[in-house]
């Protein structure tokens, strides 16, 4: 799953570039904002502050979408320290990051075993 997160598979992302693209040059207007973008490049490099800055300036249809969008980053973040070994910092990241948004606490409380 994190691999897959990072390192889409080529023929999607040059699929998707080259059609949004296109349709943006065509159509003359931008098929995404410039916080998506910057959004999507942070999560591709695993820049997680910045995906959450950017985030936060994306309308969103609920504010409850926000929240889950959040736990998701940070869910994510601390699946990539568990991979890096760095346990000190997945545990961090679950007491002060994951559990204080209390969704999904079930899934947290898996997450932590």
């Amino acid at each position: 799953m994190i691999w897959a997160i990072r390192n889409p598979p080529p023929s999607l992302s040059l699929i998707f570039s080259h059609a949004s693209k296109t349709l943006s040059d065509e159509s003359g207007f931008n098929t995404e904002s410039d916080d998506v973008s910057e959004f999507r490049v942070a999560v591709l490099a695993g820049e997680w502050d910045k995906a959450e800055l950017h985030l936060s300036c994306i309308p969103l249809v609920e504010a409850a979408s926000l929240a889950e969008a959040l736990f998701l980053i940070r869910e994510q973040k601390f699946l990539e320290a568990l991979e890096d070994k760095d346990f000190t910092t997945a545990l961090i990241i679950l007491r002060t990051e994951l559990s204080p948004l209390n969704i999904n606490t079930e899934k947290v409380h898996n997450l932590s075993r």
